[in-house]
């Protein structure tokens, strides 16, 4: 029928939108696209005089999207839900370096780099920024070591289970 023929062509049209996330989260696209509109036209509909305010609303968005992704694990694997919560966790510490290189800029520049560096506790906005690199490299590191694992015990799980098949088939051939 006419009507099953569109429900098919709709599912074959959306079926890769939907393809990682489990059947009761497929509405989990138009979360993951709301999010990056907020963080692209939302954020730029903010004036640039407020730039402390643009960033607000960026990490409040992904503190957002990362406690729904957290609460719902939309994703039939839990590798896919390891990186999407991490990526949107190194977004939030981007947006939160910003932050902080922005607010010791403008007190360096309304007061001195003395009351920066005493309210801060850094010695300057690189100093900042780098101590938050280095938090967003061994996050990275963290999560390859916590895929690479996974990896690996999905690898040896598969050896194993084609050695027991390799062994039921010799069982059988020697039994017959």
């Amino acid at each position: 029928s006419k009507k099953a023929s569109k429900s098919s062509m709709l599912s074959r049209a959306t079926g890769p939108l939907m393809r990682e996330y489990d059947r009761l989260s497929y509405y989990w696209e138009v979360i993951e696209i709301t999010r990056r509109l907020v963080l692209c036209a939302v954020v730029l509909a903010i004036p640039t005089t407020q730039s402390l305010m643009r960033l607000a609303v960026a990490m409040v968005a992904c503190f957002v999207y990362l406690t729904g992704l957290t609460i719902v694990k939309p994703f039939k694997r839990a590798d896919d839900l390891i990186i999407a919560a991490a990526s949107n966790v190194l977004l939030i510490f981007t947006f939160l370096v910003a932050f902080l290189v922005k607010i010791f800029d403008d007190v360096a520049a309304k007061t001195s780099f003395q009351v920066a560096r005493d309210v801060m506790g850094f010695e300057n906005s690189f100093q900042v920024s780098m101590v938050f690199i280095v938090i967003g490299f061994f996050q990275v590191l963290t999560v390859a070591a916590v895929i690479l694992a996974k990896l690996y015990r999905a690898i040896t799980a598969a050896r194993k289970e084609a050695l027991n098949r390799s062994v039921a088939r010799a069982r059988r051939a020697i039994e017959s």
